[in-house]
Parts: C-alpha cells; structure tokens; sequence
C-alpha cells in the first residue's frame, strides 16, 4: 500500500481523478463567468464528457481487489467504505458543479455516502479505534442533502465526530448548515450552492 492511502485510505487513480475534476471545473467555471452563461462551452464538452466517463466508470472493486485479498480484517472494511464514499462524493463533485443538476438526481449518492460514513463510525465504535474521519465526502453529501431525515442522520454523525475536534469540520458544517436554511435552488446559478455560500461568507474550507 503506497504512503498515500495509507494516509488517506484512498487509491492514487481516484485522487488523480480528483485533480482532473478540479482542474476541469476551473476551465467551466472561468468560461461561463466569462461568456455569462449556465451552458457548458463548446470546446469543453469533450473534455467534460470524458471526465464524466472516467469518473462514472471508476473500477471500485478493481481497485480494492488488492486489499481484499491481503487479509488486513477490519482495516479493508474502513478503506472500502472510506473509497466508495469518495467516489460518490466525486459525483457528486462533478454533477453539482459541471452539470449543475439538482438535488434530486444526486440523493442516491448522498444516502450511500451517509451509510458509508456512518458504517465507518460503527466500526470505529465497535473495535475502539480513535480515527479522525475523511470529511470530504461527508461534506459533499450534506450540501446535497435537502431532505429532513437525511439532514437528521448527517447532524448525529456530526456530533459523533466532533469529538476529534477538527476546525475543518466545525467550519465545514457552518457551510453546510446555510445550504440547508437557504434550500434547493437552480435559479440562474453557474456553480454549486455551497460554493456560493463559501465565496459570500470568504470563509475558508479545508476539506
């Protein structure tokens, strides 16, 4: 297992798909502030289509064979959680964001992100493991998740690892929270609306 997911408990192949996506949004996003539009560019949509691709076709079991097969027990169930939690937040990353599409069509990524990441703090719990969670997945499903039993699950989770005492959480949550109380909306917006919020508020986020 290389340092990196050793760290982050997250295969390379998926965080080099983060960048691309990163680095993609930027490219969509300096475009339509230029040309004041919703659409995606022209000569973006290729690039658009091929991320999306790569994203959508992202081999989880492929990808964690490896471990499954290296008998580390309780260890490979916290990655492959941990994993597929980041790949749907991925989606989520890209849909919100180049897409634009609404909550509705994000919602089963956002509760598979939930059971995910409360299973992790299950297991966690059951074995007496003091680990601080991945929250970049946890933030990406909540400011999807416009649904009042699922804002229920992500505030218990909440207060289940503020025991960490992680700043980025507390800050993370802030955001969260403001989606939330403004609610769903597509009128006319070029990005996702927690990026609103955060370049309204010019808080800074450490995800």
């Amino acid at each position: 297992m290389a340092s990196y997911e050793c760290i982050y408990g997250i295969p390379q192949s998926l965080l080099v798909l983060l960048q691309r996506t990163i680095d993609l949004i930027d490219k969509v996003d300096a475009a339509r502030n230029k040309h004041v539009i919703t659409t995606i560019p022209r000569d973006l949509e290729r690039m658009c289509d091929d991320v999306e691709k790569d994203i959508f076709d992202w081999p989880l079991d492929l990808e964690l064979s490896q471990y499954r097969d290296s008998n580390i027990g309780t260890s490979f169930d916290i990655i492959y959680y941990q994993t597929r939690s980041f790949h749907n937040a991925l989606i989520i990353y890209f849909s919100q964001n180049v897409r634009l599409l609404s909550h509705r069509y994000l919602r089963q990524y956002v509760a598979e992100i939930l059971h995910d990441i409360e299973a992790i703090e299950a297991i966690k719990t059951e074995t007496k493991l003091l680990a601080a969670p991945l929250f970049w997945p946890a933030f990406m499903a909540a400011t999807e998740a416009h649904d009042q039993h699922l804002q229920d699950r992500f505030r218990c989770w909440y207060e289940k690892v503020a025991v960490y005492g992680i700043k980025a959480v507390r800050t993370g949550t802030q955001v969260v929270y403001e989606v939330w109380k403004r609610g769903p909306t597509s009128d006319g917006r070029v990005t996702s609306q927690w990026r609103s919020v955060v370049e309204e508020t010019r808080v800074t986020l450490m995800l």
